[in-house]
């Protein structure tokens, strides 16, 4: 994955990546990132970036809730790639969108 690939790129060393993993098949957990997110006090975290539609598995991850995390995190940014999601799955969390 190019995410894995991240810290070991000269202008991208001071990222340290925390890495919310889930079994294949089965979605990320919004829970796991709202408590990395609580426990960031520091705001260490500038950026959570996952996949809406994984794939292979055809598994949607929670964006509506796992944006409301970072949102309540303060300063962190959510990137989501949703090239296999945006047209055929409605991403609510994105200001203005409609089903």
């Amino acid at each position: 994955m190019p995410w894995q690939r991240l810290p070991s790129r000269p202008s991208a060393r001071r990222c340290v990546p925390q890495v919310v993993k889930a079994e294949w098949g089965q979605p990320l957990d919004p829970e796991a990132f709202r408590a990395a997110l609580e426990a960031d006090t520091a705001k260490a975290i500038k950026a959570v970036i996952l996949t809406h539609s994984e794939t292979s598995t055809g598994v949607i991850n929670d964006l509506e809730t796992i944006a409301k995390h970072v949102k309540a995190h303060g300063t962190a940014l959510t990137i989501a790639d949703c090239v296999t999601s945006l047209v055929p799955a409605a991403c609510r969390w994105m200001p203005g969108a409609s089903t």
